[in-house]
């Protein structure tokens, strides 16, 4: 996938010249940021069919990083899922602000 556009996002250069654009986001989307020690070892299919797998998004990054391990992945395994979710906003003291479901 995109290595680029992570290495670039960490500044690895001394000015960064960060990347910008917008999706529309459908309840229920899930995203996947996984460092190459998972997405250099396995296969997009295994990625989406991870992702298809449970509801619970912390079992599916689990999954993921024990995938990466026993393919014999060279480096360190990093896996951030994002699954919105339309909620009852909460109440106003609890200081939380619910996202939209459309982000620009």
């Amino acid at each position: 996938p995109h290595t680029n556009v992570l290495a670039r996002a960490l500044g690895i250069q001394p000015e960064v010249a960060p990347s910008s654009g917008s999706a529309r986001i459908a309840l229920r989307d899930t995203y996947l940021l996984c460092s190459d020690g998972v997405s250099g070892v396995l296969a997009g299919r295994a990625l989406r069919d991870a992702l298809a797998s449970s509801r619970d998004l912390e079992t599916v990054g689990k999954h993921l990083l024990r995938s990466a391990v026993r393919a014999g992945g060279p480096d360190n395994a990093s896996v951030a899922l994002v699954r919105f979710a339309r909620r009852r906003p909460r109440s106003p003291r609890s200081g939380v602000t619910p996202l939209p479901t459309k982000l620009t």
